[in-house]
C-alpha cells in the first residue's frame, strides 16, 4: 500500500513540473517560492503528526476516497487544460474544424476559461510537501525541526523550476510537452483510484518496513524508459527531417 502511495507522489510531483515547464521562467518561481514557503511554515502542525496517524489515515478508506475524489478533479482539470491547448493550436487549421464551430470554441476558450486552466498548476503538490516534509522529520532524527523546513523549503524553491527547465531542454515542443502532461494527468489518476481499492481490500494491515530499494527500482525503471523513448523520438526526428 505504502509503495503505492510512493509512486503515486512521484507521479503528482512529475505532473507538477510537466506543467511548470509551460509556463514563463518567472510564474515558475513564484509558484516554486509559494510552495517552499508553505513547507517552511507548516513545520509546527508537521511536528504534530505521528507515524500512527499518518499510517491510519493511508489505511482509511473514508479519507482514502476523498483523496480519490480530489486527485479525479484535478486529472479533469489538467485533461482539459489539454485539449484546450489542442483546440486551439488546430483552430488555424480550415480543415480540422468547420468554422462555425471553430467560432463557438474560440468564443468559449477566450472566456477566461482558457486562462484558468493554462493558470492552474497543482494544488495537489501541497500535500505532498507536507507528507514529505513529515516523512523527513521522522527519518533526519537529532536534526532541528526548522533546520529541516528551511532546507525542505530552499530545496522545493529551487528545484521545481530547475527541473522544469529540464523538461522544456529534453522536449523542446509545447505539442510535446503537453501531451506527456496529459498521459502523466491520466496515470496520476489511475494510482489515485487505486489506492483508495487496494484500501478497500486489504483487511488486516501488516506494520511494514519502508522498502527503499522498490521505489528506487520504480525510479531507475521510470528514468530508463523515458530515456529510451527520448532517444527514441530523437532518432525519428532526425530521420525525418533527413528525409
Amino acid at each position: 500500500m505504502e509503495i503505492l502511495i510512493y509512486i503515486l507522489l512521484l507521479f503528482v510531483v512529475l505532473n507538477c513540473i510537466s506543467k511548470l515547464s509551460m509556463w514563463r521562467w518567472w510564474q515558475r518561481t513564484i509558484y516554486s517560492v509559494v510552495l517552499g514557503l508553505f513547507a517552511w511554515l507548516s513545520v509546527d502542525w508537521a511536528s504534530q503528526q505521528s507515524k500512527t496517524q499518518l499510517s491510519d489515515f493511508l489505511h482509511n478508506t473514508s479519507a482514502l476516497q476523498n483523496m480519490a475524489v480530489v486527485i479525479t478533479i484535478e486529472t479533469v482539470v489538467c485533461v482539459a487544460y489539454c485539449f484546450a491547448y489542442f483546440v486551439r493550436s488546430g483552430s488555424n487549421d480550415r480543415n480540422a474544424l468547420s468554422s462555425t464551430k471553430r467560432s463557438r470554441l474560440a468564443m468559449l476558450l477566450s472566456r477566461g476559461g482558457w486562462f484558468l486552466l493554462k493558470a492552474y498548476p497543482s494544488l495537489l503538490m501541497f500535500p505532498v510537501v507536507f507528507y514529505l516534509l513529515t516523512q523527513l522529520l521522522f527519518s533526519l532524527t537529532g536534526v532541528s525541526f526548522s533546520t529541516i523546513a528551511l532546507l525542505m523549503a530552499l530545496a522545493v524553491a529551487l528545484l521545481l523550476p530547475l527541473l522544469a527547465e529540464g523538461f522544456r531542454w529534453l522536449l523542446p515542443s509545447n505539442d510535446d510537452r503537453v501531451e506527456l502532461h496529459l498521459l502523466l494527468s491520466m496515470m496520476v489518476c489511475v494510482l489515485g483510484l487505486l489506492s483508495t481499492q487496494t484500501g478497500q481490500i486489504i483487511y488486516s494491515t501488516q506494520q511494514n518496513a519502508f522498502d527503499g530499494r522498490l521505489l528506487l527500482a520504480v525510479v531507475v525503471l521510470f528514468v530508463v524508459l523515458a530515456t529510451m523513448g527520448f532517444v527514441l523520438y530523437r532518432f525519428r526526428w532526425r530521420h525525418h527531417k533527413s528525409l
